[in-house]
C-alpha cells in the first residue's frame, strides 16, 4: 500500500474510494469536499468544516481494518468512460499530482493507473 495520497475509481460500481493516505494528508477532517475542474481533467479534495451539498462525511475509526470511504458518483464515472475512453468494467487508481498537507489534494485524471483484473497486471492509462 502506498503512502502517497490516492483515490481509486470503480467504474462498474460508480464509486470513488478515498484512501487513508489522502485523509491523513488532509489532516483527518470530519468532512471533505470533492470538486471537479471545469475542463474535467482533475479532481480536487479539500477538508470541509461542515456538511453541505458539496461535502461528504469522513467515516470514523480510520484505524479500523475494515475502514473504507467510498462516494457514489455514477454520473462522474460515466463522464470518465465517455470523455477519457476509460474501460467501463475497469477500476483505476490515481496518486496525487499536487498536495499541500492539511489544505488540499489534486488528482490529474490522465494519470490513472488501470488496476489489474483477476488475470491481468496494472498499466498506465493511454491519453
Amino acid at each position: 500500500m502506498s503512502n502517497s495520497p490516492d483515490i481509486s475509481l470503480y467504474l462498474i460500481k460508480g464509486t470513488i474510494r478515498i484512501h487513508r493516505s489522502t485523509i491523513h494528508v488532509l489532516g483527518y477532517p470530519k468532512f471533505i469536499r470533492l470538486m471537479v475542474s471545469n475542463d474535467g481533467r482533475s479532481v480536487l479534495l479539500l477538508p470541509a468544516q461542515e456538511k453541505d451539498f458539496q461535502s461528504f462525511r469522513v467515516p470514523k475509526n480510520l484505524g479500523d481494518a475494515n475502514w473504507k470511504f467510498e462516494i457514489g458518483c455514477i454520473k462522474f464515472c460515466r463522464f470518465l468512460i465517455g470523455n477519457l475512453s476509460w474501460e467501463p468494467l475497469a477500476s483505476y487508481r490515481i496518486s496525487a499530482d499536487l498536495y499541500v498537507p492539511s489544505h488540499y489534494v489534486r488528482f490529474c485524471l490522465f494519470n490513472g493507473l488501470l488496476l489489474p483484473s483477476n488475470n491481468g497486471s496494472a498499466s498506465k492509462v493511454e491519453n
